[in-house]
């Protein structure tokens, strides 16, 4: 929809509003956007049929996670040209105002209600693009194995991001791994496709594990996922019982204990609050727990882990209400792999950079994206464990090959900083988290 909005719109309709042609433009609207749809998806049925002429060349560059061999594999940049003139043709064929009066010398002189280039350049930089991503991403999955490791455990909050991005269907091809360096580790040696790391959490900020490993790192960012922190009390109580020196021990999976301590502390300061590993732990010692109505034992989950492990459940009491659902509670999520996707013109990019040691070279850095108009939203500096200063870890609207973006990381290069490319992908909104 980005691609439809940002770039091709603006070439194939002229600017303004003309309240008569809503209901025939919004026709012409939902035909374009099939027709792309359409376009692009078809690419799963190309790919499979150069899977099936190639099958044991495909299968190695698949079981190697190679996403940039198979990307290569795909590409026939003589066929690509010829269908970029064939569009060309088509649109300079079809695409005649014969409204538009022609001169009487006898010379051909057509007029195009849309310049038939136009649709030959967007073909090139938006169709073909996003039909390949659609053609790897098909390919990495289409052999009987594990493709996406997620820092998680079924029921924790990135394999909720996971099943968001990749759909539930595509369930059987996820992994449980503990660590954010496991995950990325698989990642980095071509052991997995993709993997789904927690990056923020928006009550607590960035997870430094998952920051560092990106600097450090090689692998890109090619997504961002937002999930609701929804949480719930898993245990044999009612909301009436919560509220009292009856609770005695409380079972709190790491990945929240940051976010519900302080709550839990001052709403049972007579109960034991104990971190576990996972919510699976978490499940597993409830049960082992002898509860009595003057001892009982609960655990804060996720409701889909608690939904998981079948163990009755309640919502959260009022006093944790800051700590759960509404727009202002989430947690921001990242897929990573070995490349990126192509720009949709509503995109966002991460880099790193590690400023000449002199007086002034932020400000220095700061002027040049100022003069390519780019307005940063992130920046944080992270000391470097091996003496040797500082990295600046930088997020910004745009993609990393928009042209004001090359330009400023070009000036920076030559004139500053090195700078390291994390990823670019497509923004996401914190609405698009709702449960």
């Amino acid at each position: 929809m980005n691609v439809y909005l940002q770039h091709i719109l603006p070439g194939i309709a002229a600017e303004g509003t003309d309240s008569t042609t809503f209901g025939s433009a919004t026709t012409a609207d939902i035909a374009i956007l099939q027709a792309l749809s359409k376009r692009i998806h078809h690419g799963k049925f190309i790919a499979e049929a150069k899977f099936q002429a190639e099958e044991r060349k495909y299968a190695t560059l698949i079981e190697n996670n190679d996403a940039a061999g198979i990307l290569e594999t795909l590409t026939n940049r003589a066929v690509e040209k010829k269908v970029l003139e064939r569009v060309k043709l088509k649109a300079s064929t079809y695409g005649q105002d014969i409204s538009v009066s022609r001169p009487d010398s006898g010379e051909e002189s057509f007029a195009f209600k849309v310049d038939p280039q136009l649709i030959s350049d967007l073909y090139r930089d938006f169709v073909m693009p996003l039909t390949k991503e659609v053609e790897v991403e098909y390919l990495l999955t289409r052999l009987d194995r594990p493709v996406v490791a997620v820092a998680g455990e079924a029921g924790s909050f990135a394999w909720m991001a996971a099943e968001r991005h990749f759909g539930t269907l595509a369930m059987n091809t996820f992994i449980s791994k503990e660590g954010i360096k496991d995950v990325v580790a698989m990642v980095e040696n071509n052991s997995i496709a993709y993997g789904v790391l927690p990056f923020e959490d928006s009550q607590i900020g960035i997870i430094k594990d998952t920051q560092t490993c990106l600097l450090r790192g090689t692998v890109k960012i090619a997504a961002e996922i937002f999930v609701p922190k929804h949480l719930v009390i898993a245990g044999s109580v009612s909301l009436q019982m919560l509220p009292s020196d009856a609770v005695t021990k409380v079972y709190v999976p790491l990945e929240v204990i940051d976010q519900v301590q302080n709550q839990a502390e001052k709403f049972w300061p007579s109960s034991a609050i104990q971190p576990v590993k996972s919510a699976k732990d978490a499940v597993a010692n409830l049960r082992d727990s002898e509860s009595t109505p003057g001892n009982l034992a609960i655990a804060i989950i996720t409701k889909q882990a608690a939904q998981i492990h079948e163990v009755e459940h309640t919502k959260l009491p009022i006093n944790f209400a800051d700590v759960e659902e509404g727009p202002s509670a989430y947690m921001r999520m990242l897929v990573i792999a070995k490349f990126f996707p192509a720009a949709t013109g509503n995109d966002k990019s991460f880099i790193s950079i590690k400023l000449n040691h002199h007086v002034g070279s932020l400000l220095n850095a700061l002027t040049i994206w100022n003069e390519h108009g780019i307005s940063l939203s992130y920046l944080e500096s992270i000391y470097n464990t091996d003496g040797s200063g500082y990295d600046f870890f930088v997020e910004f609207p745009g993609h990393i090959h928009d042209t004001n973006v090359q330009a400023a990381v070009q000036a920076l290069s030559s004139q500053i900083c090195s700078v390291h490319h994390l990823g670019s992908c497509p923004v996401k909104s914190t609405q698009e988290c709702s449960p």
